[in-house]
């Protein structure tokens, strides 16, 4: 029987919760902390990267990948000429120190506390409201760190622009709904979302479709990036460019700005096989236009 009571009195221990001194700060104070803490970046680089050991997994992602979130532009997270290599990892690392030491913390806060959260989502989104960031996501395991990580990042975007290649695979469909959704949170098309719409300025999507695919193909396949964005948007402005490589498949640069009723236009480029794989990276970036430049001449 002591050896029970002295069990059962450990397990009480362990489980006992502990103290948050955070949450004993007034709310208007913690707030501040919140906004500091998850805010306050006007470029925000949202990717993954290769790694070699031991990596938590997250839905999307593949189990050798790290999700990054850099509070500045990096474009070797969107390259694919220069991609960011493989970075090495310890069984002692915690999440948020994996990548970089410059790196946000992957939700850390988020998972902290369950009033915590719900403080962020009810009190932040309303207190702050300014769309003051600008996200470069890379496609399609950015979206997935971005949705599942950093939601609350989506409230504060003045713009967003999604960078990489479509390829079909086992999860094309997981990364297509995944796309749709944040679409429609943003300049969504149903009208059950309609009040938690986020109006931004932009949204540009730079895809390659890699490969001896027809380029009609862009326009057919089921889980195409550029037709799932453009098939979850309500009205909107929508200015396509698709270039066609004759060795690396098919580019489409799309640029979407809000706009009571629907417009679209296209125009069709030849991709030099030299320049296919910068395609993805826009040379101007971190730089952006209001408005789509107009079509780059031959």
């Amino acid at each position: 029987m002591p050896t029970k009571i002295c069990k059962n009195a450990r397990r009480a221990l362990r489980t006992k919760s502990k103290r948050c001194h955070l949450l004993e700060l007034p709310l208007e104070l913690r707030l501040e902390i919140y906004n500091h803490a998850l805010f306050d970046s006007e470029i925000i680089t949202i990717a993954s990267a290769p790694v070699v050991g031991p990596v938590p997994e997250l839905l999307g992602v593949p189990p050798t990948h790290q999700p990054i979130v850099r509070p500045h532009y990096d474009p070797a997270l969107l390259s694919l000429r220069h991609p960011r290599t493989s970075l090495v990892m310890t069984e002692g690392e915690s999440t948020s120190t994996q990548a970089s030491r410059d790196d946000l913390p992957a939700g850390g806060l988020l998972l902290a506390n369950k009033q915590i959260q719900n403080e962020i989502f009810s009190e932040m989104i309303h207190l702050y409201n300014t769309r003051s960031s600008s996200l470069f996501v890379s496609y399609p395991h950015g979206i997935h760190v971005l949705t599942r990580l950093y939601p609350h990042f989506l409230h504060r975007a003045r713009s967003i622009h999604i960078s990489g290649v479509f390829e079909e695979d086992i999860d094309e469909a997981l990364h297509a709904e995944t796309l749709a959704r944040m679409v429609r949170s943003l300049l969504g098309s149903h009208e059950s979302e309609s009040k938690s719409k986020t109006r931004i300025q932009k949204f540009e999507m730079r895809i390659l479709y890699a490969g001896a695919r027809p380029h009609w193909s862009v326009w057919t396949h089921e889980n195409s990036p550029i037709v799932v964005a453009l098939r979850n948007f309500s009205g909107g402005k929508h200015d396509v460019e698709v270039w066609r490589s004759k060795s690396y498949g098919t580019g489409v640069y799309l640029t979407s700005t809000p706009n009571p009723s629907r417009l679209a236009s296209s125009v069709w480029r030849d991709l030099p096989d030299s320049k296919a794989e910068d395609f993805v990276v826009d040379p101007k970036w971190p730089k952006w236009d209001a408005e789509y430049p107009g079509p780059v001449p031959r």
